[in-house]
């Protein structure tokens, strides 16, 4: 029955608040390293908060809201049960001030507090999965309210917060470090929490069963929630510990989504519960907007330092001054590339007919923000992954990758409304196309596909005593993530010409081939910094990929790619 899953459900996670509780209270890694100041009661109250509001959701007759809520939960347990995996594995390279404080080299070991809290995350998971009930009634008689969904994308920006140094140091031994100087299960965990976190709150505002868009946003927000108020306590007990932007902006996101959540069934419908996403021409200007900002902030982004150094403090090894210079600085060329076309090709979108020609080039091409800017910021992960750990200092993200992070987001909302524009036309013109690819623009699709994933696989810098991240070998999160992104945009492009017509093929064509270009300008945009650098495979690979998608292009405009328009009088070909 669906009050007795969902009460189970609720019993669930009140058990693994308490785990989570007790182990801060028990010890993490017993008494070895004791937390920076006492800490338990401010966790404990964390971990309690969404399981009463759970209960009052249930015992006011809201079933569907408080199902919403623990799935977040439960989805969100999953990144921090593998951030929490770091204390089984070395609990010396964690900073987390609120479970241990370490006071010098000796090595740690996890204690029975470790497990209590593992065991909390599995039982949070747990009670995900049991409050995903089908029998829970739910109203789906509104349209969905695309303002809630507006709203929800400020907040779901200061989530990226999450991402950066949780405070600044002055304790070589408490490095104020972000997700992308972390060990790999923290900033696998914290990516996968941030991810999480934006798509259940968008999903749920987007919902049209109001008490499940209430449930999502509440559980969205107690997350954020229960990650930045640790951060920022830290920041102000514990001697050493300065705050930082980023809890700051989480726990802003935290106050917005709980508000929105709070206040979704009393949302005036004018404003919020009936709007419309702006038809045609709005959504043109729209994704012109959002493009022009991606490509500044990623010009700012490369200009600032996506590095920093402690300004004071000491460090248990002194930093070289050549490495010390150059932490900051990684290859940033072809970002500033990026932006430059992705806000070139944004005008084109207050252009009247050009905008219409021009979109899905420019829709294809805003991914070359994320794609360039997470090359950007996995050299800098490097960075200050060796720096903290061969020279024990407190090296952090640097402005320039809050702002790339920025930019890549942006970039990829332009793109999406982009799309949506598209679909928005064909719908209200009412229009339906038939193609028929010829043999010839099929053959350079599929050559062009198999050179896309060949060109991202092998590197395109060779050089002694230089290993370029791959999609095979030397695989690193954010730079694998990039290449995959880079294949799939071409392959996708290239695949849904095929089924559009020829005008807006030759635009996604010839999209796919500026990704391609990007891959081989890697390598002199690299090899200035590399001794001994001469172009790898994947460069020429990269070539011959744009080379074909070009080609590709004239075979659709020379009939290569037949298509039909049918609105019931006429038919032609473009």
């Amino acid at each position: 029955m669906t009050g007795q899953r969902i009460w189970l459900a609720t019993g669930s996670a009140g058990l693994g608040a308490v785990l989570l509780a007790l182990g801060p209270l028990v010890g993490v890694t017993g008494a070895a390293a004791p937390p920076g100041f006492t800490s338990w009661p401010l966790l404990a109250l964390l971990s309690f908060l969404p399981v009463l509001l759970a209960i009052g959701l249930v015992r006011g007759n809201r079933p569907a809201a408080a199902s919403a809520l623990l799935v977040v939960l439960a989805l969100a347990g999953l990144g921090r049960l593998l951030a929490d995996l770091q204390l089984l594995v070395d609990p010396n390279l964690l900073s987390r001030p609120e479970l241990l404080v370490a006071t010098g080299v000796s090595q740690l070991h996890a204690g029975a507090g470790t497990w209590l809290l593992l065991a909390g995350h599995v039982l949070t998971i747990a009670a995900g999965v049991l409050a995903v009930d089908p029998a829970i009634e739910r109203d789906t008689s509104r349209e969905p309210r695309r303002g809630l969904v507006l709203l929800t994308l400020l907040p779901s920006v200061g989530a990226l917060g999450l991402l950066f140094a949780p405070y600044t140091s002055d304790n070589p031994y408490l490095p104020g470090i972000g997700a992308l100087g972390a060990p790999a299960l923290v900033s696998v965990g914290s990516l996968v929490i941030t991810v999480i976190v934006v798509v259940c709150a968008v999903v749920s505002a987007s919902n049209r069963d109001a008490e499940t868009s209430q449930g999502g946003l509440l559980g969205a927000g107690l997350v954020l929630l229960a990650l930045c108020v640790p951060a920022l306590a830290s920041a102000l007990l514990v001697p050493g510990l300065h705050p930082a932007a980023g809890p700051v902006v989480v726990l802003v996101a935290a106050a917005l989504f709980l508000a929105l959540g709070a206040t979704v069934d009393h949302l005036p419908d004018p404003g919020l519960g009936a709007a419309r996403l702006p038809a045609g021409r709005g959504l043109y200007v729209t994704a012109g907007v959002l493009g022009v900002l991606a490509g500044l902030l990623a010009w700012l982004g490369a200009r600032l330092p996506q590095v920093e150094l402690p300004a004071t403090g000491p460090s248990p090894t002194p930093v070289p001054p050549d490495l010390s210079a150059s932490a900051a600085t990684p290859s940033t060329g072809s970002l500033v590339l990026a932006g430059a076309l992705v806000a070139a090709l944004a005008c084109t979108q207050f252009a009247g007919a050009v905008a219409n020609t021009c979109r899905p080039a420019f829709a294809v091409l805003c991914l070359l923000v994320p794609l360039a800017g997470i090359g950007v910021l996995d050299a800098s992960a490097e960075s200050i992954t060796a720096l903290n750990s061969l020279y024990r200092t407190s090296a952090q993200s640097g402005p320039g990758a809050l702002v790339i992070w920025l930019a890549a987001f942006l970039a990829v909302a332009a793109a999406v409304v982009a799309a949506v524009a598209g679909a928005v036309e064909r719908d209200e013109v009412g229009e339906q196309v038939e193609t028929a690819p010829g043999a010839v623009p099929v053959a350079a699709v599929a050559l062009a596909g198999l050179l896309a994933v060949l060109a991202f696989a092998l590197p395109t810098v060779s050089a002694p005593d230089y290993q370029a991240p791959g999609l095979v070998t030397n695989v690193r999160l954010f730079a694998f993530s990039g290449l995959l992104l880079g294949v799939l945009t071409i392959c996708a492009a290239a695949v849904l010409a095929l089924r559009s017509r020829p005008a807006r093929a030759s635009a996604l064509l010839l999209g796919a081939a500026g990704v391609a270009g990007l891959r081989a300008l890697d390598y002199p945009f690299t090899a200035s910094g590399v001794p001994g650098a001469g172009a790898g495979v994947g460069t020429w690979l990269a070539l011959g990929c744009a080379f074909v998608l070009v080609l590709a292009v004239f075979a659709v405009r020379s009939g290569g790619l037949r298509s039909e328009h049918r609105d019931g009088l006429h038919a032609h070909g473009d």
